[in-house]
């Protein structure tokens, strides 16, 4: 090859630009024909056609490298963490889920992704084109289909606390049924993908791309299998938005209820109730002798003119016959964060005490499950947040491309350049995961910088 004239407009379609390539080739100050390049002088050209292709999509290889070390760290830490230092629990069970999904898109979906860009003239593994298509698939709707069964596992535990809730069992069946839901849409991939010969500009020369097989450019079937995936993406979408909506509306009624009763503003306070023996009494307060203390922090100061009596249960003494209420008597002082309140006409060996404090353990105990379950909620929510955005512009890029056949040709190099990174927006999810739950759950934080703390005593 003695002359190579290549003139590049800046078109291109999903994976690589479409050159406008007119090529001169003389060899003995004569024209040839396609039918006379030999094999190395094609090969030369198609490597040329990849290198120039691959320097448009150098802020995309950047993009999903980085995409990739940042799940794959991120990932491999969320199954460490929730695997070896959580309790069992539904949400657990569909974190952990979610993780390996994500991971598998980190390994096989993304890496694919970027050989696919590389070799946009010279993809010729056929058996690779298939897995990095299949695993795209299936990491795709295995995620999206565990976020719905999570969307209705809260809508439940918010919406319809008094149904029966989704044990563990069911959640790891849910789950199976995921993995075989996905799999089962994901196989027709297998086979209507492959290698497919693409034009290069010059007539006799070319190259060859990972999308539908030749056998399957004129078929029927790949529309009707990507029209299916989309109405079921777009039906999965749909039913995540009206759970998450019903809940976000339960979860602003009760809090509206709550912020308007004292009763409820009360009931949330966290009660802790300590006996007080007569020894400790006298030693602290003379007068207190054989009573119990019950310490109840307060979110406010206390106003300085304003005593509390609250008036508890019935219940009928050892040494009496007579039922007295106890009545807890709470002493106003300003200056202090907590109040002290000190239950009446109690004796040591009353046997209702121990039911006051099974009483206030429980309502303890209630409110914290309540308030790890709402947070629960909120971090499983801007999950399924997060991967709606992340394939919103992919879905409103491939709308476009319907209506509008050269909006892909019609741009310039830097808007190709912007495109193609916006185009894989979806792999975002897969590594923004692991830092919502880093920033929504203190819990998954603190257990996190314990095992890097090991990693990094045990690498010394």
């Amino acid at each position: 090859m003695s002359q190579n004239e290549i003139e590049t407009t800046g078109s291109g379609d999903l994976d690589a630009v479409t050159f406008s390539t007119t090529i001169t080739m003389t060899t003995n100050n004569s024209m040839t024909t396609p039918s006379n390049y030999s094999q190395e002088e094609i090969d030369n050209y198609l490597e040329y056609l990849d290198i120039e292709n691959a320097k448009l999509m150098v802020p995309t290889f950047l993009y999903i490298g980085t995409l990739i070390m940042t799940g794959l760290f991120g990932n491999i830490l969320v199954l460490v963490v929730y695997v070896t230092r959580f309790k069992p629990s539904t949400a657990r069970i569909f974190i952990i889920s979610l993780a390996m999904f994500d991971l598998m898109n980190n390994t096989m979906a993304q890496p694919g992704e970027i050989l696919d860009i590389y070799f946009a003239y010279r993809f010729t593994n056929n058996h690779l084109c298939k897995l990095k298509r299949f695993f795209n698939y299936f990491t795709t709707f295995s995620s999206i289909f565990s976020l719905v069964v999570v969307a209705v596992d809260r809508h439940r535990k918010i919406c319809k606390v008094m149904r029966k809730q989704i044990s563990i069992r069911l959640a790891k069946i849910l789950i199976g049924c995921v993995v075989v839901c996905s799999l089962s849409i994901s196989l027709p991939s297998l086979l209507l993908n492959g290698v497919k010969n693409i034009p290069t500009g010059i007539p006799g020369i070319l190259g060859t791309e990972c999308k539908y097989a030749d056998n399957f450019q004129k078929a029927a079937f790949p529309k009707i299998f990507l029209g299916f995936q989309f109405l079921l993406f777009l039906s999965s979408l749909t039913a995540m938005i009206i759970m998450y909506s019903l809940i976000g509306k339960t979860v602003f009624k009760h809090s509206k209820f709550n912020f308007k009763s004292k009763e409820n503003k009360m009931a949330k306070r966290d009660v802790k109730v300590a006996y007080t023996s007569n020894t400790n009494n006298s030693s602290s307060d003379p007068s207190s002798t054989g009573t119990a203390s019950t310490s109840v922090p307060s979110p406010e100061p206390p106003r300085a003119d304003i005593q509390t009596e609250v008036r508890l249960p019935v219940v009928q003494s050892n040494s009496e016959s007579e039922q007295k209420p106890y009545v807890i008597q709470t002493p106003p002082n300003p200056r202090s964060h907590q109040q002290k309140a000190t239950l009446l006409d109690v004796s040591k060996s009353s046997p209702g005490f121990d039911k006051i404090v099974a009483t206030a353990q429980k309502v303890e105990k209630n409110v914290k499950a309540k308030k790890m379950k709402t947070r629960t909620t909120l971090m499983l929510s801007i999950i399924t947040v997060v991967f709606i955005i992340s394939y919103l512009p992919y879905l409103s890029i491939s709308i476009i491309k319907v209506f509008n056949k050269n909006f892909v040709k019609n741009m310039s190099q830097s808007a190709f350049m912007a495109y193609n990174v916006v185009l894989r927006s979806h792999y975002i999810n897969a590594a923004v995961n692991p830092l919502v739950y880093s920033f929504c759950n203190a819990k998954f934080r603190e257990e996190a910088r314990q095992v890097l703390c090991f990693w990094k005593k045990a690498s010394k």
